[in-house]
């Protein structure tokens, strides 16, 4: 029997519609606060004060991103130009100066530029890189004259100018305090246009309480490297040829300004050649960092050093924590990937002994089980969540909040706290000593569960932690709420209108709201007041900032309510 060949098979048009990915509802209330936000509110309190319109500053961006992209870099020179003896007028919510320049847009009056390390005062010379719709981004090339606030004689680090991590070493730390006091009440003055006169007018915007320790606070960083395609072929080859490798990999953190306008910067052939390429500023170690955290990011660096050729993945993330342990590190705690070697003798490891004849280490492991002692109390967490790196400032925090949960009542002295974000169990089991119960609430189980583990850790019984339905998470707590002061503290995106809700309904005598961004913060605390059923029974006892991250324009804000 011949064989019979095969016809061509006929494409058959596959008719089972595609499914459409359903887009994530965004919540506007969430959108409220964002970075970009802010710094158009800046912007936009800049020009009220020079008596300008948004119209008249605005910048074709669109038109800039074409021929950026395009490559036509003449085009692009016009927009991204050099600019001389530009006056420093304000200071951005970001810590980054900003003043007005000509335009040279057409029927355009002047342009924003938003210049990294400027001070209020200071006359400049700067590099325009990128435009905005509402301002132009610059790097600091020269201070022609230098600001009041000025003092560079401060500055700490070697890096302090290049390097995205610190906004304020080169003023004073009271200089300091005043402006993250400014950016709070700015916070209000933006997304919570209703409550902030009332604030402003009973002076309820406190000083910023003080870090004690202004350097050497950080207790975990995530440096990060670049490893090109290009960087480890030239690496392997050299080794095939039995030769030394010439250009190795960068790492540290992020650059804030590719020029360099210090003094000691300016001819430093070391410093240009090592970071003449890329946007990861390469570091020797961090001057707000422990010397036993440096002393981890030099370990770390040795090891990409040796490692980086054959690493398959083009980004090398570094994680370096410190921890607390009863016994003293071994070798064997090396050997098992807990703890890191001294960078100058890896067969001994890196560790220095405290008061209390305890031993702080540094570990790399970011699953490993860790443990950070405060206010006398343990806490047993996992090394890559969260958990405050400035631990020096947080028994301030913790006596602010036993001070503002007091409340007043003749008939019982009892009081209750109720931890609506309580995470790992920090603050509730801090304050556990001065409270009848503590009722910590989490969304996520496994936190509620690391929180009962804590408190089981310091042998506390009055304290309670529950994993709480979102959507009713007051639904199990019991305490007498004219007796019960509500701790929040949510994460950098704040909290939304479901739990701002609930808090309402369940009406606590005291309301204590802990955030690391005071933006959303004042949105949340705009709609609680002025939104909720109950809202309106609260009064505003006063806002106060702490300094988690001196040298740098970050601050944490607490806002104390109370029932009327």
């Amino acid at each position: 029997m011949s064989e019979v060949e095969q016809p061509p098979l006929k494409k058959v048009k596959n008719t089972i519609p595609k499914i459409k990915k359903m887009k994530k509802e965004v919540d506007p209330f969430s959108q409220i606060g964002t970075y970009q936000q802010v710094q158009e509110k800046d912007i936009e309190a800049l020009l009220k004060d020079h008596n300008l319109t948004e119209e008249e500053v605005s910048n074709d961006h669109v038109l800039v991103s074409k021929l950026y992209k395009k490559r036509e870099k003449e085009a692009v020179a016009k927009y991204n130009r050099y600019v001389e003896n530009v006056e420093i007028l304000a200071i951005t919510s970001q810590g980054d100066g900003m003043g007005l320049i000509d335009s040279v847009f057409e029927n355009k009056t002047k342009q924003v530029i938003i210049v990294p390390f400027g001070l209020v005062g200071d006359v400049v010379n700067a590099q325009i890189h990128t435009t905005q719709r509402l301002a132009v981004i610059a790097d600091l090339v020269d201070v022609i004259k230098e600001s009041p606030m000025r003092n560079n004689s401060l500055i700490n680090c070697k890096y302090f100018g290049i390097c995205q991590g610190c906004n304020y070493q080169h003023t004073s730390y009271e200089n300091q305090m005043n402006l993250k006091r400014k950016t709070i009440v700015n916070a209000y003055k933006y997304f919570a246009p209703s409550i902030f006169k009332e604030i402003m007018d009973a002076d309820k915007f406190m000083d910023v309480v003080q870090s004690p320790n202004k350097y050497k606070y950080r207790t975990k960083i995530t440096p990060h490297a670049s490893l090109p395609a290009i960087l480890k072929k030239n690496a392997l080859e050299a080794i095939e040829r039995k030769e030394p490798i010439k250009e190795l990999p960068n790492l540290g953190f992020d650059k804030a300004n590719r020029h360099y306008w210090r003094e000691e910067h300016k001819n430093d052939a070391a410093l240009h050649e090592k970071n003449k390429f890329g946007s990861i500023l390469d570091i020797e170690s961090c001057s707000i960092s422990t010397d036993l955290i440096n002393n981890g990011l030099q370990v770390s660096k040795q090891k990409l050093i040796k490692e980086f050729p054959t690493f398959k993945k083009n980004q090398y993330n570094v994680f370096v924590r410190e921890q607390t342990t009863d016994l003293e590190p071994t070798l064997k705690d090396i050997e098992d990937n807990h703890v890191l070697p001294r960078g100058d003798d890896a067969t001994k490891p890196a560790f220095e002994q405290t008061n209390d004849q305890r031993f702080r280490s540094v570990t790399s492991n970011q699953r490993q089980t860790i443990q950070e002692i405060v206010c006398g109390k343990k806490f047993n967490f996992v090394a890559n969540e969260f958990f405050q790196i400035n631990t020096s400032i947080l028994p301030l925090v913790i006596e602010h909040v036993l001070k503002n949960s007091e409340i007043e009542n003749k008939e019982d002295s009892k009081r209750y706290l109720v931890d609506a974000y309580c995470g790992s169990g920090f603050i509730g089991i801090c304050c556990s000593d001065k409270m009848e119960r503590v009722l910590g609430v989490e969304v996520s189980e496994q936190a509620a569960l690391s929180a009962a583990e804590n408190a089981k850790l310091n042998s506390i019984e009055n304290c309670k932690f529950i994993a709480g339905d979102a959507e009713k998470i007051f639904k199990e707590v019991d305490t007498p709420n004219e007796l019960t002061t509500v701790i929040m503290d949510p994460s950098r995106k704040g909290s939304n209108q479901g739990f701002l809700k609930q808090l309402s309904e369940y009406k606590p005598k005291k309301i204590v709201y802990i955030s690391c961004n005071v933006n959303t913060q004042a949105r949340d605390m705009e709609y609680f007041l002025k939104e909720t059923e109950n809202g309106g029974l609260y009064k505003i006892d006063h806002v106060t900032g702490f300094d988690f991250f001196p040298q740098t324009h970050h601050v944490e804000s607490v806002i104390v309510l109370t029932k009327e």
